[in-house]
C-alpha cells in the first residue's frame, strides 16, 4: 500500500487553503494558513472541534470572551466546536499554521 500524500504551498503571502478534505473517510479537514504580519482571519465560530498546529510565527487567538492569547511554533490549541474566535497575526514575521478539524464540518453527528 503506498502512503498518501498531500502537499500545501510554501508561501509567506497570504493564503487559507484545504490540504486534506475526507468527510467520507476520516472524518477530517485539515487546513493550512499564511498571514503576514497585521493580518487575520475574519472572526467566526468553529464549526467543528479544531486544532491549531502553529508551524512559524506567533498565532494570535481570542476565543470567546476571553483575552487575546499568544501561541508559538511547537504549540497545539485546542478549541471546542461553536467556539467564537478570532486568529490574527500581531507579530513581525509570518505566520503559519495548520487547523486540523474533527469530525469534518460537512458530517452531521
Amino acid at each position: 500500500m503506498q502512503p498518501e500524500v498531500f502537499t500545501y504551498q510554501t508561501t509567506d503571502a497570504r493564503i487559507a487553503e484545504k490540504v486534506v478534505d475526507r468527510p467520507d473517510r476520516w472524518s477530517l479537514l485539515v487546513a493550512h494558513v499564511v498571514l503576514p504580519p497585521g493580518e487575520a482571519m475574519p472572526p467566526h465560530p468553529t464549526n467543528a472541534e479544531a486544532f491549531f498546529v502553529v508551524v512559524r510565527g506567533t498565532l494570535t487567538l481570542k476565543a470567546g470572551e476571553g483575552a487575546a492569547t499568544e501561541y508559538r511554533k511547537g504549540q497545539i490549541v485546542h478549541l471546542p466546536n461553536k467556539t467564537p474566535m478570532l486568529a490574527s497575526n500581531e507579530g513581525n514575521e509570518v505566520l503559519e499554521f495548520l487547523v486540523l478539524k474533527t469530525p469534518h464540518p460537512e458530517v452531521k453527528a
